[in-house]
Parts: C-alpha cells; sequence; structure tokens
C-alpha cells in the first residue's frame, strides 16, 4: 500500500458520493444542481485562495494554489449566474470524466502488463464499460435538449461515476500490489546479481607468506641432500 497514489483514491472516493447523490435524487431540480455546484465551487475556491496565503513564501512560490482558487471562484460564479446553460455543460464535462476514469485505465491495464500481470485484460473491459457511460450521458444530454427527462440523465450519470469511483478504487489498489512485488523482485534479481559477481578475496600477505615457507622448506632439503 505504500506505493498507492493517495490522490487516486480521494478522486475515486468523490466520484462514488457525487454518483450516490445522483442516484438518490433523480428528482432535482436544475437549478439546485447549479446552485449546489456554484456554491461548493466558490467554498472550495476561497479555501485555496487563503491556503495559499497561509504558507510561507519560500513553499507557495511553486504551488498553484491561488491560481486554482481564483479558477474555483469564476466556475462557481458562473454556475449561479447562467443556471440553465451550465447544467448541460456540467453534463457534458461529467460525461468526459467517466470517460476520462475509463482512459486512465486503459493506460493501467498497460503498466499491468508490463508489471508482469495476467490479468490486464480485465483493465480494458472496465474501461470500456466507462466510456459507455460517458457516452450514454452525452447521447442523453443531446436529448435533453429537445425534451428528454433530467432524471434519467442524473440516474444513468450517477451510475456511471459510482462505476467509475468502484472500478477506479479496485485498479489503484491492485496495480499497488503489483507494483510492489515489482519493485521486490527487481530487489532481490539485484542482489543475488551482486552476490553471484562479487569476486572472492584473495590475502595477497598469507599467499606471500606461504611461498616464503615453501621456498624455505625447499632450501632445507638441498642442504641435508648436500650434506
Amino acid at each position: 500500500m505504500k506505493n498507492i497514489k493517495w490522490s487516486s483514491i480521494a478522486l475515486a472516493s468523490l466520484y462514488i458520493v457525487a454518483g450516490i447523490f445522483l442516484i438518490a435524487n433523480p428528482d432535482i431540480k436544475e437549478n439546485e444542481i447549479s446552485l449546489i455546484i456554484g456554491v461548493v465551487a466558490i467554498l472550495v475556491g476561497i479555501v485555496n485562495i487563503i491556503r495559499y496565503f497561509i504558507y510561507p513564501l519560500e513553499k507557495r512560490v511553486f504551488r498553484n494554489d491561488f491560481l486554482f482558487g481564483l479558477l474555483f471562484v469564476s466556475v462557481g460564479a458562473v454556475a449561479l449566474i447562467f443556471k440553465n446553460m451550465f447544467l448541460e455543460l456540467v453534463y457534458v464535462v461529467l460525461a468526459f470524466v467517466v470517460m476520462f476514469s475509463g482512459f486512465v485505465k486503459i493506460q493501467d491495464g498497460v503498466d499491468a502488463s508490463h508489471l508482469g500481470s495476467k490479468s490486464s485484460m480485465l483493465y480494458f473491459i472496465l474501461a470500456v464499460i466507462s466510456i459507455g457511460f460517458g457516452l450514454l450521458v452525452l447521447v442523453k444530454t443531446y436529448n435533453y435538449r429537445v425534451g428528454s427527462n433530467i432524471a434519467s440523465i442524473d440516474k444513468i450519470l450517477g451510475y456511471g461515476l459510482c462505476y467509475s469511483g468502484i472500478s477506479d478504487l479496485f485498479s489503484a489498489i491492485y496495480l499497488s500490489g503489483k507494483l510492489s512485488s515489482y519493485i521486490n523482485l527487481k530487489f532481490k534479481q539485484l542482489e543475488d546479481n551482486r552476490l553471484n559477481e562479487e569476486p572472492k578475496k584473495i590475502e595477497p600477505l598469507e599467499q606471500s607468506q606461504e611461498e616464503v615457507k615453501n621456498n624455505t622448506v625447499g632450501i632445507n632439503d638441498d642442504s641435508n641432500v648436500v650434506g
């Protein structure tokens, strides 16, 4: 678990919460959705701006909290001012979010394959389902402009977000385990190679003494023969 991407866990959890909210409230009004999104976005933006100024100068130089804060505040303001038009945009954006989750799973499948996983094809199946949910939301959003029921879009999007969140959690945890196993295996192979390639140490001093001793014995033997 030490190699797990906690940002991925947090994002997947956010998908699940948003999905459950949409499933539980399929008849929520357009203005209410835009109001919730607008207020939440503005609050998040204000928190980021405040956090930027709280950090010491040396820590905030390379941080983008202020930029993201202004961005979230702007999005919240647009959501509150252009409620009806903004709602359609939100559905389109969230549809691409669900599709993006599928694209991430394709990359995870490729990574899992390189890590030696035999279940990498499962990632591609999960990816196709996520992309399918996203495309369905896009189609429903287009039909919404010609009189489709908004409740059906909320339910499909809610199920799509829940599915994306749960499958992303599975993907992150499983891939983290495979990465840990791969790192441990590579480390063991390096250790084995180092031990096998390590030359045997020969003490040159002891070898010289042994040679001197043998030579001395040889000289003594020759002296005895002559005598």
